[in-house]
């Protein structure tokens, strides 16, 4: 169970972004980055002079989405190369982007598939770059990742909500400055940072070390999920009308500026409580949209959509603090975990798109839309039935980080003493097969040996230790302080 996941040369540029204009230039490419995509998925500003039909719409975004994945998953499969070669990415990313864009400045006169194929390209190089700016994100944001994150959700979906109050003519302007300005600055990036020289780790060893467990990924499909389904049933129901984006975004805004003011304090909205609370109320808020009629359901994919950025919001920050501690490779890591929000969108997307697509509400006598809210609900109800529980990301508290002399960077080694998702009395199941092994059957000698394996693993002290032993044999705090002789602030303070 033992692992220990070494330190790397990492610079460290975490300092106020104020102070530091190089945190402060990567945040606002990170910004507009994000503000892209967050335009993109939400909306069809980036398909100008078309005046297409829900159902066109709907096909028009899975296509994107479907770029995005196509993307993520060349990132991860290709970490190594792209690792030691950041600039052939950046131009991947230049290079599809302004082909699609001059593709969809025709669009008007183009068949829907060829918007589709267009729409594909562009989900693609928004994503090569999304990667990059991951990798930034998770390298020189590590001690204050959480409020960073947070911080660069709210700013570019502030951006969002100032292309809606442009106004039509700069729509699709708006977007390619985006994309432009973010092209740029990872470069200037490039050249004043250490980007360049940052150290390779590869493949196996990254996967080697991650410690997240598989139900983190399915709760951050099943919040991608919610979101999807959400955003479709907007997007086909409503026709993109422009005044349902001018409550949807300011409420979108709300959520993130919630979460970076409790970053900045308590830091109690985290992945798993977000997750554990949001499943629940996706469900019910979803319910309702059996029996409501047609023209009022996008209130609750309103309400899905909004809630869904809590969980995916706390799943990003989760997965960046992830990747710092454990050392992973940035690129191939980021790749992979934020494929499971995007093909939770995907998932959703198509099933809101049988659901409300008018084609199939006619095939089917107005059912497709219960059947898909149905299904919708069982998904949610499945993926809720495997992660309320521990947190799934581990975080700073599971690990120890004990200095020793070698040939490391910093001297230190960060070991994982708690795996996720795993309670306490179960941490140490190998040692106390071990122990079994080695006493037969006397189970009180294997009690204590593993509540020695325990102390010894955390570093107890000796009534630390004592504590452990009471605790383990089902006693209270009341009992521990008469038979320690201690107060009841110092008993609950050791448990």
């Amino acid at each position: 169970m033992s692992e220990s996941v070494h330190s790397n040369q990492v610079p460290k540029r975490s300092e106020w972004i104020l102070v530091n204009y190089h945190v402060a230039l990567g945040c606002i490419g990170a910004v507009t980055c994000f503000a892209w995509l967050f335009s993109m998925l939400g909306s069809t500003i980036f398909i100008p002079y078309a005046l297409m039909p829900g159902p066109i719409t709907g096909l028009v975004h899975v296509s994107l989405i479907i770029g995005c994945l196509f993307s993520l998953y060349v990132c991860w499969f290709l970490s190594d190369y792209f690792s030691r070669h950041r600039l052939v990415l950046v131009s991947i990313s230049a290079a599809v982007t302004l082909l699609s864009f001059a593709g969809l400045m025709g669009s008007a006169s183009l068949e829907p598939w060829w918007v589709m194929i267009f729409s594909f390209g562009l989900g693609s190089g928004c994503m090569f770059l999304y990667v990059l700016y991951g990798e930034f994100i998770c390298v020189f944001f590590q001690s204050d990742m959480r409020q960073y994150v947070i911080g660069i959700f709210a700013a570019s979906l502030l951006l969002c909500f100032g292309i809606l109050l442009a106004g039509p003519q700069t729509n699709f302007l708006l977007p390619m400055i985006f994309a432009v300005l973010s092209l740029v600055i990872y470069l200037v990036l490039y050249r004043l940072e250490e980007l360049k020289s940052l150290p390779f780790i590869d493949r196996k060893t990254s996967d080697s070390r991650s410690c997240v467990v598989w139900r983190s990924y399915l709760a951050t499909i099943a919040a991608g999920l919610a979101a999807g389904f959400g955003l479709g049933c907007i997007l086909l129901t409503q026709r993109v009308s422009p005044w349902i984006n001018f409550i949807v975004v300011p409420i979108l805004i709300l959520f993130t500026l919630v979460l970076f003011a409790d970053s900045l304090r308590n830091n109690r909205i985290k992945e798993a409580t977000a997750m554990r609370y949001f499943l629940p109320i996706a469900a019910v808020v979803a319910f309702p949209m059996i029996f409501v009629p047609a023209d009022v359901r996008f209130i609750f994919a309103t309400l899905l959509l909004c809630g869904s950025l809590l969980p995916i919001t706390c799943s990003l920050s989760a997965i960046s603090r992830h990747i710092g501690i454990c050392k992973l490779s940035p690129i191939r890591a980021f790749a992979f975990g934020r494929t499971m929000p995007f093909l939770g969108l995907l998932i959703g997307g198509v099933i809101s798109f049988v659901g409300f697509h008018e084609e199939f509400a006619h095939w089917f006598d107005g059912l497709a839309s219960v059947f898909s809210i149905a299904l919708f609900l069982l998904l949610v109800i499945f993926a809720a039935s495997f992660v309320m529980t521990e947190d799934n990301y581990p975080d700073e508290s599971r690990f120890i980080v004990a200095a020793r002399s070698n040939d490391e960077a910093d001297g230190s080694t960060a070991t994982l003493v708690a795996p996720p998702g795993i309670p306490i009395h179960k941490i140490m199941s190998d040692i106390s097969t071990e122990a079994t092994a080695e006493q037969g059957s006397d189970r009180k000698a294997i009690f204590y040996l593993k509540c020695d394996a325990i102390a010894e693993r955390y570093g107890l002290s000796e009534r630390q230790k004592e504590v452990l032993v009471m605790l383990a044999k089902g006693r209270n705090a009341d009992y521990i302080t008469e038979k320690l002789v201690i107060s009841t602030h110092t008993a609950k303070a050791h448990i």
